[in-house]
């Protein structure tokens, strides 16, 4: 039976209530909001296929995940860098960096393939429990592929999806699977053999915050503008390219049913400050093992973060820039039949100012007081203005906005 209760070193991959062929495992929230696999001790035979997917134990710190599927040996450094941009204004417009996940995902689903990546909510179901939750879904449309494309900010969940994949490579279909670089480790643990039909993608993580905080975040952004949230974007490129926006869309819980934005730079956003504080992430996050150049995934992508100078026309295009690591030969292979669709110049090392390529985020100093005080208090004024700087200020300028600007579209820090 696996050990659900070493909490600092629980991923939350998933990959384990997958594995159980009796139903004997499920992921539920603990008290941070973290799923966590839960066992039914009255279902479980005692099979252990939930431990041999299992990656508490198996990688340690300086040893990054090359399962079995992989192409290269652990510890094998990264092929070919690029700088890369799509072509195309309007695939750059919805992503977060250069567009490159899009050029990637189009080509596989040409070929008759299927994409696995974040979403919120699910847009093929009739009625998503939750819309805004982040979970994994499966397109095999290009149309569909906007629902993927930008950063989520949030733990996803991963429930039926591993079993999905198999199915799909067993059925002969090409599949792109994204994710963190921890859940691209669960999928190749859960899939075991290598399966030439399958092309892997991560992005070098910071960690993810709680899914169980996001969901009374936005409660709180209900509360404090008096309307539902039903769509929302942390990385916002379509009207300021050269710096990060969040715009979340709120209607009227009442006829008659008024639409606005909350339009603001991306560092004023109260869940990117959540993000950015250190304070809400997964235990494990910080002592993630896959924060290194050695990747688990055929190839990773990112901002480019350091590129301004060295690779400067790329930038001065101003629609963002793919940071694109190729880990292993096939994602290299990929990789070059999308280039011609983008404007790409070759990377190195030296070029990039990515530190999560060197080491994990480290835990803020105020984890556990945040952690206690939201208990105390939950997700309210209290909270964001003692650790978030949601202040007396912040408040005095929404409601002035309220009050003088009904119905548009407002910038407030939310």
């Amino acid at each position: 039976m696996i050990d659900v209760h070493d909490i600092e070193r629980c991923v939350g991959c998933g990959a384990c209530v997958d594995a159980c062929p009796h139903g004997a495992l499920a992921m539920v929230s603990d008290t941070e909001g973290f799923l966590r696999p839960q066992v039914n001790t009255s279902l479980c035979v005692g099979c252990g296929l939930c431990e041999t997917v299992c990656q508490i134990g198996r990688f340690g710190s300086g040893q990054p995940a090359a399962a079995s599927s992989s192409e290269t040996a652990p510890g094998e450094p990264a092929g070919a860098m690029y700088g890369a941009v799509a072509l195309e204004q309007n695939v750059t417009a919805r992503s977060s960096s250069g567009g490159v996940f899009y050029l990637l995902a189009s080509e596989v689903i040409r070929h008759g393939g299927v994409v696995y990546g974040a979403a919120y909510g699910d847009p093929a179901a009739e009625a998503a429990p939750d819309s805004l939750e982040v979970r994994h879904i499966r397109i095999d449309n290009i149309s569909a592929l906007a629902a993927l494309q930008g950063s989520k900010y949030i733990q996803s969940r991963t429930a039926g999806i591993f079993t999905q994949v198999r199915d799909d490579l067993a059925a002969g279909r090409r599949v792109l699977f994204s994710g963190t670089p921890c859940q691209v480790a669960a999928l190749k643990l859960f899939l075991g053999d290598a399966w030439p039909g399958l092309l892997t993608v991560d992005f070098i993580c910071h960690g993810v915050p709680s899914p169980g905080l996001w969901r009374e975040y936005l409660a709180f952004v209900k509360k404090e503008t008096g309307r539902d949230v039903f769509w929302v974007t942390l990385r916002d490129k379509r009207k300021v390219t050269d710096r990060f926006h969040s715009c979340l869309k709120l209607t009227d819980r009442k006829p008659p049913y008024r639409s606005t934005e909350i339009y603001d730079r991306a560092i004023a956003n109260l869940w990117i400050k959540v993000f950015l504080s250190n304070m809400a992430m997964r235990p494990s996050c910080h002592n993630c093992a896959f924060a290194s150049l050695q990747r688990v995934s055929d190839i990773t992508l990112a901002d480019f973060w350091g590129g301004e100078k060295t690779h400067k026309a790329l930038f001065d295009l101003g629609r963002g820039v793919s940071l694109v690591m190729c880990g292993t030969p096939r994602g290299e292979e990929a990789i070059k039949s999308i280039l011609p669709q983008t404007v790409w110049e070759k990377a190195a090392e030296e070029d990039i100012r990515q530190p999560r390529l060197h080491s994990p985020a480290a835990a803020s100093p105020r984890r556990d007081a945040f952690w206690a005080d939201k208990a105390r208090y939950g997700f309210g004024r209290k909270l964001a203005g003692k650790y978030l700087d949601y202040g007396f200020w912040q408040i005095i300028r929404r409601r002035l906005r309220a009050a003088f600007g009904a119905g548009r579209k407002k910038a407030v820090n939310v």
